[in-house]
């Protein structure tokens, strides 16, 4: 990943922003918490499992950010499975 660290924490927060139309206030406030205390992994899995339990369809482009910027902190095999699986269908 080439963004700088110290513009991590404002990505996390970006992608939580982007998320909470989609999941659930707890969720949101779990995930803020866990930026808040700069644990940006954990609050980008909160988010990906808050995705895949609503069952909502989200954008394409926030599945690529929470993979993105998750990637060099995270085991692929850590990662919730079927997150793809709630893209929202282009128009």
């Amino acid at each position: 990943m080439s963004i700088p660290s110290e513009a991590y924490p404002r990505r996390v927060e970006a992608i939580i922003r982007l998320a909470e139309p989609y999941i659930s206030e707890s969720a949101v406030r779990e995930a803020r918490d866990f930026a808040k205390h700069s644990e940006g992994p954990d609050a980008l899995y909160t988010v990906a499992w808050a995705i895949i339990e609503s069952g909502a369809k989200v954008p394409a482009a926030l599945v690529e950010e929470i993979r993105y910027f998750s990637e060099d902190y995270t085991y692929p095999e850590g990662f919730p499975q079927g997150l793809d699986e709630h893209v929202e269908a282009e128009a």
